[in-house]
């Protein structure tokens, strides 16, 4: 599923894509969210990703501030709490959780310069109306065209009755953007076992049959359609 938003920011154009991902190596389908941004000038971009459950993992290290403080003064930041802030330690990110016995991992490509923020909502809310939610939220700065590409995984579970955890780790390994321009955007995801696929979206020509062929790391791929998934084992 994609869709296109041209009016929430002048001169922005921001087009999401959804894929469920079925593989070999995987119990269960992951979800694949590739965020693309077309921008004139440099601007902020705010991603946040809400989750419900008990964090489990993070593999960069943040810090607490001790106190909470809103995360802005104006634009709904008003209500949001910060609990925490990082940045990446390499060119991905990952947060795992537990929710109603199950885990979840979000696996997402960053850059070094982005900042990564635990929020909640519920500052500047004297009368409670606002459920506290909790979200990882991807800060980039002055950027023009970008893309956030991310995976949420699905993955074993947790019985408070035998308190035994199953495939608590994230099977997913890295996460990387290999091209995006204006034609194309290209992302890898490698599992644990070293199985890669690719997942090709055609960002002009929504056609079921366009005929696409590209040059990707000394190779020549093919496909019909707006998208096509191709594994490497």
């Amino acid at each position: 599923m994609s869709a296109t938003e041209t009016n929430a920011y002048p001169g922005t154009v921001m087009t999401r894509t959804l894929a469920v991902i079925k593989r070999p190596s995987f119990d269960r389908p992951f979800v694949l969210d590739i965020f693309n941004i077309e921008s004139a000038a440099a601007s902020q971009y705010d991603l946040p990703f809400y989750f419900m459950g008990q964090v489990i993992d993070a593999d960069f290290e943040y810090e607490w501030p001790g106190s909470l403080q809103p995360l802005g003064a104006a634009n709904g930041y008003q209500h949001l709490y910060v609990e925490g802030r990082g940045q990446p330690e390499s060119d991905n990110a990952s947060l795992s959780w537990l929710e109603y016995g199950r885990f979840f991992t979000l696996t997402t490509a960053t850059d070094a310069s982005d900042e990564l923020l635990f929020t909640r909502i519920g500052a500047s809310d004297p009368e409670f109306n606002l459920r506290r939610d909790a979200a990882l939220m991807i800060r980039r700065k002055a950027t023009g065209n970008t893309v956030f590409a991310s995976v949420i995984e699905s993955h074993g579970g947790y019985s408070p009755v035998s308190e035994l955890a199953v495939d608590s780790n994230s099977n997913i390994a890295r996460i990387e953007v290999l091209r995006n321009d204006g034609t194309y955007t290209v992302v890898s995801i490698e599992d644990v076992t070293g199985s890669t696929c690719l997942f090709f979206l055609a960002r002009k020509d929504a056609s079921r049959t366009k005929h696409h062929e590209l040059e990707l790391g000394g190779r020549s791929y093919r496909w019909n359609g707006p998208y096509q998934l191709i594994g490497l084992e």
